[in-house]
């Protein structure tokens, strides 16, 4: 009998074991989830088209590293969830950003940009978080003097200087979304608009800390 009973006890233990690893692999296998590594890109091919080539061959949640500065012109398309992070004292010089998700962006400087509509550093249809990052010298024809964007903004630890927004609001930034700002410095940004001579948000709620 007690035989008998064991024999019963090990057979549902195996079936609850199996069931448990079938739901665990459908759960990883489900549509949304996926697998990325935690290895980062590294820029060395400090060139327009190192960065375009370095975000081409990313993955939503990636990290790229650039390992220097870039001082060529042009525009960076992103359609990716990405990390962009600076080192070796990392300047992009006159390098437009158009994101259609979220981006995060780390010890940066961006200086000398200008778009003919909206902002004149990086347009966002996501939402951005930046940090340890410097902006100056930025300019847009519309709204957001360094950033438009749609969704919402989290800034810390940064600096802006010397931006302009021409024709509209946020000199600086402009937001769809809320924004953050914690531990910043903004001097001598202006917009010729109705108001936000440094930011402006049509969200829900600005937070300034610091």
């Amino acid at each position: 009998m007690k035989f008998k009973f064991l024999s019963i006890f090990l057979i549902c233990l195996m079936l609850f074991s199996s069931v448990g690893a079938a739901s665990a692999a459908s759960i990883s296998k489900c549509d949304g989830i996926k697998e990325v590594s935690n290895e980062p890109i590294i820029v060395n091919d400090l060139s327009l088209k190192g960065l375009n080539d370095a975000i081409n061959n990313a993955t939503d949640g990636d990290i790229i590293i650039i390992n220097g500065s870039i001082r060529e012109r042009g525009q960076i398309t992103c359609n990716k969830n990405l990390s962009i992070v600076g080192q070796n004292n990392c300047k992009l010089k006159g390098i437009l950003w158009s994101c259609s998700k979220d981006i995060d962006f780390k010890n940066i400087s961006f200086c000398g940009c200008s778009d003919s509509s909206k902002g004149g550093v990086i347009y966002c249809e996501g939402s951005i978080n930046i940090s340890d990052s410097n902006f100056t010298n930025n300019f847009a024809m519309a709204y957001g003097g360094t950033i438009y964007a749609k969704g919402h903004v989290n800034v810390n630890t940064c600096y802006f200087e010397d931006n302009f927004a021409k024709d509209c609001d946020g000199g600086a930034i402009y937001s769809s979304g809320d924004i953050c700002v914690v531990n910043s410095v903004f001097e001598n940004n202006l917009a010729k608009g109705n108001s936000g001579g440094a930011i402006y948000s049509i969200g829900d709620c600005v937070k300034l800390i610091g």
